[in-house]
């Protein structure tokens, strides 16, 4: 594995003044409290996220055969979960660059609770598009 090396520019000076290694870097600010809590928030999001699409994947095929749809539908259901997702990733990224992270984490997460539990109410396959839509949004 090689070793990476970033240039830090000093704030009031155009040239680089030090080269280190990103270890370098990452040992001189260390990890405390809030990278953990981050690490946690991240790595929550994503395993819901990744939840998600396990069970849609899953959840799929049962109802395919219990509301006697084709396969089709089958995929365009899986598709509006990563066509949600895109959407999404353009709209909240730049969004979390100019309000900050926090606040729409809290509305990402927020927007993937309220529709992940519509999803208990839904009747027909009609229902799921865009409620998938909407998860894979947030």
């Amino acid at each position: 594995m090689g070793v990476h090396k970033s240039k830090f520019l000093h704030p009031t000076s155009s040239a680089p003044t030090d080269i280190i290694e990103i270890d370098e870097a990452v040992h001189r600010i260390g990890i405390g409290k809030f990278q953990h809590r981050v690490l946690f928030a991240a790595g929550t999001c994503f395993m819901a996220d990744s939840v998600q699409v396990m069970l849609l994947s899953i959840l799929t095929r049962k109802l395919q055969n219990q509301w006697e749809f084709a396969d089709s539908i089958s995929s365009m259901i899986q598709s509006c979960l990563f066509a949600g997702s895109m959407v999404g990733t353009l709209i909240l990224g730049p969004l979390a660059d100019r309000i900050g992270r926090k606040p729409v984490l809290i509305v990402s997460a927020s927007i993937i609770s309220i529709f992940g539990l519509c999803t208990s109410l839904i009747t027909d396959y009609q229902m799921l598009f865009p409620i998938v839509f909407s998860i894979g949004f947030g």
